[in-house]
């Protein structure tokens, strides 16, 4: 059986319900993600356990727990394993290409392949060197330990683009990724993993979708410090919450489209494809921006649907997570794990959803935001602290927040006590502490606003 996972990073499920009405398929309504950005959430899908337990999160970022990965499960029993993640927290920098045969990124992610020169790093600590430092440079290049073609090409891409010579790409990686699906050869037995960020910031979708004026062709403006704008009281102009989400509107409305391409291709080769969203985006809601801090239900309740011949369209509105599509996976793989009844399908494709809670994660402010954040004269502190929520089986969703614990006041004292005991339960993992990511990767997040 073949089986395709997309995450459509950064899909809110108000978003997804107005703009993907053309997607087939077995929705589920109550999909929550186990935490409110990429990197806990994507390592939870890999390996079926939520963060705290994985210990990757905010606090380590890196793929490097002792847990087996879901491609590496299903290599094991003969499937070929691929991979496009248009997202820099989720790749072979950060361990993400655990298990997978082949792991392609868009454009995004080609400075940052081991082995390739990081140019950033090496320009911003010889910026007083005038033009020498490229002499230096080249000699680093041809003559040390670094990988000289793709090096090469990387730096004059770099170059190019300074000089305003090479534009821009048409989108965050999208139209790569069909041209990667409609060019593949795809065998009898494989699993294909994709993330595309056309959703995420900077907002910046082909020029024919833009809704916004601002006076500005520039959509830097779309991407900012997101933690410190929470703390500050918002983003600067024109950044406001109404252009920012009628902005983000225009690139769902691209990501739906070019998506409904790719999900066709797709549909020729796989038996199953699993679409949904890995998190949500705030757009001042709660006084906070983008995904920096919480478990809010806009940024934890996502989408997701399971498409295939064999499954039955319809909707199911019991709870469930995230985590359960690693379980859901191998299952329809054959792969045998603690917790098959945690599969959200049946092997004849008709879903299986077994009542129970359904958790929540947030784990702090991460090394980068808080020096970011401290250096701007700012104490992030309130911010770093372990958030925990819950669904019942009802679908009524209660959570912490900095001011206390928010629910419906019919049943708060009991999603505030099932959280309570959820907490007790945890066997929490810590992974320790990370080294810094190259000037490559730093260059990456900032743009995506991560720093």
């Amino acid at each position: 059986m073949n089986v395709a996972l997309v995450v459509l990073d950064t899909l809110r499920l108000d978003a997804f319900r107005e703009q993907f009405e053309w997607l087939p398929g077995h929705r589920f309504t109550q999909a929550w993600a186990p935490g409110n950005w990429t990197v806990p959430v994507h390592a939870a899908m890999f390996t079926g356990r939520s963060p705290a337990e994985l210990g990757v999160h905010d606090k380590h970022q890196t793929l490097d727990c002792p847990d087996p990965t879901l491609a590496e499960m299903l290599g094991e029993i003969g499937y070929q394993t691929r991979a496009f993640s248009s997202n820099p927290n989720v790749s072979p920098v950060f361990q993400f290409d655990r298990g997978f045969d082949e792991f392609r990124g868009s454009w995004r992610l080609r400075g940052m392949k081991p082995g390739v020169f990081d140019w950033e790093g090496f320009i911003a600590a010889n910026r007083l060197r005038g033009p020498f430092r490229y002499l230096s440079a080249l000699s680093e290049v041809l003559f040390g330990d670094v990988e000289t073609v793709p090096s090469l090409r990387r730096g004059l891409d770099i170059k190019l683009r300074d000089l305003g010579v090479r534009s821009t790409p048409s989108d965050d990686g999208a139209q790569e990724a069909l041209s990667f699906v409609e060019s593949t050869d795809f065998g009898d037995k494989e699993f294909l993993f994709m993330n595309l960020m056309e959703a995420h910031a900077p907002y910046d979708p082909p020029r024919e979708y833009w809704t916004v004026d601002v006076g500005t062709d520039d959509r830097s403006w779309t991407t900012y410090p997101a933690l410190l704008a929470t703390i500050t009281g918002g983003p600067p102009d024109p950044a406001t919450g109404e252009n920012l989400r009628q902005a983000y509107w225009d690139s769902v409305r691209y990501l739906s489209d070019i998506y409904e391409d790719i999900f066709t291709s797709l549909y020729e080769s796989f038996d199953v494809v699993i679409t949904l969203g890995d998190h949500g985006e705030l757009f001042g809601e709660y006084d906070t921006w983008q995904h920096a801090y919480g478990i809010y239900p806009e940024l934890t309740h996502v989408p997701l649907v399971i498409s295939g011949d064999e499954v039955d369209n319809g909707m199911t509105d019991t709870p469930v997570s995230l985590t359960d599509v690693f379980h859901t996976i191998t299952k329809f793989a054959g792969v045998e794990n603690e917790d098959t009844d945690r599969s959200l399908m049946a092997t004849g494709g008709s879903p299986c959803v077994q009542e129970r809670l359904v958790y929540t994660e947030y784990h702090g402010v991460d090394d980068r935001n808080w020096q970011q954040v401290e250096g701007k004269g700012y104490d992030p502190s309130p911010y770093d602290e372990r958030l925990f929520g819950v669904a019942d089986e009802n679908g009524q969703y209660g959570y912490q927040t900095m001011n206390g614990f928010t629910a419906p006041a019919e049943c708060r004292d009991t999603l505030e006590t099932y959280v309570e005991e959820y907490i007790s339960s945890l066997d929490v993992q810590s992974l320790g502490v990370e080294d810094d990511v190259p000037e490559s990767v730093q260059r990456q997040l900032e743009d995506l606003g991560y720093m």
